[in-house]
């Protein structure tokens, strides 16, 4: 008798053990989920301020280079020759012809997959090059880092050379490449800071352009 007691004592010990555990497995694993859930939440939170700042940023970037009363009569532009810089020029001269400029500011110190972007959108936009005349105004301050960008850039437009900080821009004091257009009457507008991780974005001012 005390050994079939014995017996049914240990198979119930047995299955008690193995209820606890199967219980305590589910917990720890519901655990690594919400723990995993909290870490894709924070993330995807992370990501949408992120969105809403550089939307915000675009926002203030329009009103304040928008209404900004500036001219290019003393900002020096110059011919490239074998990575030289040439005689120099007005920059307020780019803006004759009939066409409006497209003018992207290519900076070497900001994010070279973000103006690349816009250049291949460009390329690809038939609309942009009816209408547009688009000029890349470089800041190389060295000759060998602008012939490795020439290389692996998809640039065909006429690129110039402008010292960085002589553009009479707010957003030409930070380390972002930028686009605006350059109209007959030498009037900057349509500002955008590109950035590669908003494909879309770009892609909507290229298409509004």
């Amino acid at each position: 008798m005390k050994r079939i007691n014995h017996i049914v004592f240990s198979f119930l010990l047995v299955v008690f053990c193995g209820v606890v555990i199967f219980y305590y497995s589910q917990l720890i694993r519901t655990n690594a989920m919400l723990k995993r859930s909290n870490v894709e939440l924070k993330d995807s939170m992370n990501y949408v301020n992120f969105k809403l700042q550089y939307v915000t940023q675009q926002i203030d970037l329009a009103f304040k280079e928008g209404n900004r009363a500036v001219t290019l009569e003393k900002v020096l532009a110059y011919h490239l020759k074998d990575g030289k810089r040439q005689q120099p020029f007005r920059l307020s001269e780019l803006a004759t012809g009939n066409k409006r400029k497209l003018i992207i500011r290519y900076t070497e110190i900001g994010c070279n997959q973000c103006a690349d972007k816009v250049v291949s959108l460009i390329k690809s936009n038939k609309g942009i090059e009816r209408d547009y005349e688009t000029i890349v105004l470089v800041d190389f301050s060295n000759y060998d880092s602008y012939l490795k960008w020439r290389k692996i850039s998809e640039v065909d437009f006429p690129v110039f050379w402008v010292k960085k900080g002589d553009m009479p821009y707010g957003v030409e004091k930070d380390n972002n490449s930028y686009v605006f257009v350059l109209n007959p009457n030498a009037a900057a507008t349509s500002f955008f800071i590109p950035d590669s991780r908003f494909e879309s974005y770009i892609a909507t001012y290229v298409n509004t352009l």
